[in-house]
């Protein structure tokens, strides 16, 4: 686009000088429109393109000799079309007459350039329709310098401009037909108020950017340009730009931004800097600084931005763009970024970056070798950082507020809305970073001293996370596969050593369970939402608790309970709504969000528990059946029903939600099969009985007539 540039301008002070010279001649008392076709022969000998030249050449005279050209058109590179690389309306020359005859002074009027139309094509091979005439200027540029002429005698033309240059109503398109993009500048007005290159040149410019899928922009641009010749160098000084974006993808329908600040540029040394560049919109504030290097066809770039902390919820207000509801509505007040940035021509390098999201602040780098397709590579780090401010706030006691479906469990919520995963961004990205953290809040877990892995490619995103977690280890490894038509994630989570009750206490609200507790999960789901997510989640889990206790339920009272209720004797004073255990444990199969548990184990000192059971995430439904056997007597009173119980499990039921659960123990049934259980042994024990006195008899029958037969045997004397 530089080289573009370059040639632009040095296609418009050939067309001044075409103006000049046409202007001399009108000196000489030449009509110029006799020679309009000599002009477009020598055009075209020199550029290899037509020129036509549809108006007429109109002159003034005294004070100012001058000429008006009319309509004219430049025909583009071969394989661009019919349409004109470059055309215009009318352009306006004019120079002093006294001051050319009496002091060989060239004093110019303003130069006027109305209605320029200049087409800047770039075609699917990435040759553009100026490097024609590039490749022309070149070669005449490495061309041998001719014998030079002898200068005339007396003395040198100075040539100084007062009205300076006026740019109107011009159109400039660029369109790189390679990368699909198409830029439009119209109208495009410019005003240079002095063309005095010793001196500062005062620049005015307004346009209008148009642009496929983004947002119209209309901006005007004043500064003072100072250029030293002998220095190659350009200032750019007292800039200031004011910009207005306009689409309907804005909801306010327009956005103001105001940049100001100064630039330089070694033209010799092809070194750009800009010291300071302010730039603020909708009460946001960014400074900038920066500095590019041009080697050949290689361009670097260093540059240092900061966005002081601003209120985000205040810039969405201006915007009109209404936030989610978050927990903390004083979130996103304070948000800011600080960064050091290189750019060496292949990658972009994020060498220093500070940012701050309300109390959290982070640190990091990052480095970007490629934009399409997105490849990152990311160091992150913060210090402590609260997700749930910035979820929706949860319904006070919405679970107790809940209808309930039949038989006490609660109903089933809403389905939630989906989320807007961006699918084709995952599909392309690859990704290879950490991010670790002091402290992290999600879903009101807390977990120190946190490292998580990221990595991207092809469509397949890791994240491996390592953690303090409630005085034990956590170890994970979450993948989501983009790759289908709806993304599929898989978790594998392994706790180690994490105190159960603690754990729970901020989980759901209830330290269902206490003590030390060792997890294993690996699970699958698929969908955009929770809601689907529950719905298609599968996969299994072990779990062991050690020293703990189940809160929310007492066994040892409910059957003490149902023991009073069965002999009509009083109930047992309440005690604490807990059941000790050494050790409490189990596995589970998850199939569509249905969790079932065919091998529940508990172990006390008063007995031992096995049973199954399931709970349905989606309503927090819980079923299970216990065959609780006593080991000892739970009350000193209890030796009777000890022994009327030994070796009979008691049936006990644990239903509800995971927040109120309901207790009932069936003792009845238990003592009606240990009275059948006795009876039954009783029966064999008669039976048995019966056996050994019928086989004794048989036995002393068979002695009886053994002795018999010996002594009817036996010879007589």
């Amino acid at each position: 686009m530089a080289r573009a540039l370059k040639w632009i301008f040095i296609f418009l002070s050939a067309l001044l000088l075409l103006l000049g010279a046409a202007v001399i001649a009108v000196a000489l008392l030449v009509d110029p429109n006799d020679y309009k076709a000599q002009i477009a022969q020598a055009v075209e000998r020199q550029t290899g393109r037509q020129l036509a030249i549809e108006g007429d050449f109109e002159l003034t005279f005294f004070p100012w000799l001058g000429l008006q050209l009319g309509q004219a058109r430049l025909s583009d590179a071969p394989g661009f079309g019919e349409q004109p690389f470059a055309a215009l309306d009318e352009a306006r020359l004019a120079v002093a007459v006294w001051p050319l005859l009496s002091q060989r002074r060239l004093v110019l009027d303003k130069i006027v350039i109305d209605g320029l139309n200049l087409r800047l094509i770039r075609d699917a091979q990435g040759r553009g329709n100026w490097e024609d005439l590039a490749e022309r200027f070149a070669r005449e540029e490495d061309a041998p310098p001719a014998e030079p002429a002898p200068e005339p005698a007396g003395l040198p033309l100075a040539i100084e401009s007062r009205g300076g240059l006026e740019l109107r109503n011009a159109t400039i398109l660029w369109e790189d037909r390679q990368a699909g993009s198409r830029y439009l500048v119209q109208p495009l007005h410019v005003t240079v108020a002095e063309l005095d290159p010793t001196r500062p040149l005062p620049v005015r410019a307004q346009w209008t950017l148009q642009a496929a899928e983004a947002p119209e922009v209309s901006g005007e641009l004043t500064a003072q340009i100072v250029y030293d010749q002998a220095a190659q160098t350009v200032a750019v000084r007292d800039l200031a730009l004011d910009a207005r974006l306009r689409s309907e993808q804005i909801p306010t329908g327009a956005l103001q931004a105001a940049l100001r600040g100064e630039a330089q540029a070694d033209l010799a040394q092809q070194r750009y800097r800009v010291p300071q560049l302010p730039l603020q919109a909708v009460g946001v504030t960014a400074e900038l600084v920066a500095e590019a290097r041009q080697q050949g066809e290689l361009l670097s770039a260093d540059l240092r931005l900061n966005v002081p902390a601003f209120d985000a919820r205040e810039l969405m207000r201006r915007l009109e763009i209404e936030l989610p509801p978050m927990t903390d509505p004083n979130a996103l007040t304070r948000v800011g970024l600080a960064l050091a940035a290189r750019y060496d021509g292949k990658e972009l390098q994020i060498r220093e970056m500070t940012g701050q999201l309300d109390q959290t602040r982070s640190s990091g780098t990052a480095a970007l070798p490629s934009f399409e397709p997105p490849v990152a590579r990311f160091a992150l780090a913060l210090d402590r950082i609260d997700l749930d401010r910035y979820l929706a706030p949860k319904e006070a006691d919405a679970a107790d507020d809940a209808e309930s479906v039949p038989g006490g469990a609660p109903a089933e919520a809403s389905p939630a809305p989906e989320a807007e995963l961006p699918l084709e961004l995952l599909r392309d990205l690859v990704l290879d970073g950490t991010v670790t953290g002091g402290e992290l809040v999600a879903s009101g877990l807390r977990a120190t001293d946190v490292e998580t892995r990221i990595t991207a490619r092809n469509g397949i995103l890791r994240a491996e996370p390592v953690a303090h977690f409630y005085q034990g280890r956590l170890r994970g490894l979450l993948t989501l596969d983009a790759t289908g038509a709806a993304p599929r994630i898989e978790m594998q989570q392994r706790l180690e050593g994490v105190q159960a009750g603690s754990l729970l206490e901020d989980l759901i609200g209830v330290a269902r369970i206490l003590g030390v507790a060792d997890l294993e999960l690996a699970v699958a789901m698929q969908g955009m939402g929770l809601e689907q997510w529950l719905r298609t989640l599968s996969g299994k889990a072990s779990f062991k608790f050690a020293d703990g206790a189940i809160n929310g339920i007492n066994i040892a009272q409910a059957i003490q309970a149902a023991r009073a209720k069965l002999a009509n004797q009083p109930l047992p004073a309440a005690d604490d709504q807990q059941t000790p255990f050494n050790e409490l444990r189990g596995s589970v199969r998850i199939d569509e969000g249905l969790v079932v548990n065919r091998d529940f184990s508990l172990a006390s000192s008063q007995f031992k528990v096995a049973g199954d059971g399931q709970l349905n995430l989606r309503t927090q439904a819980l079923d299970y059946t216990l065959m609780v056997d006593l080991l000892q007597p739970l009350l000193e009173s209890d030796n009777r029903l000890l022994a009327e119980l030994q070796n009979q499990p008691i049936p006990v039921r644990i239903s509800g939600s995971l927040k109120d659960l309901a207790v009932s123990v069936d003792l009845q049934q238990a003592l009606e099969q240990a009275g059948k259980a006795k009876l039954k042994a009783a029966e064999e024990k008669a039976k048995s009985r019966l056996q050994e006195e019928v086989q004794e008899r048989q036995q002393k029958l068979q002695e009886q007539v053994q002795d018999k037969l010996q002594n009817l045997l036996r010879p007589r004397r």
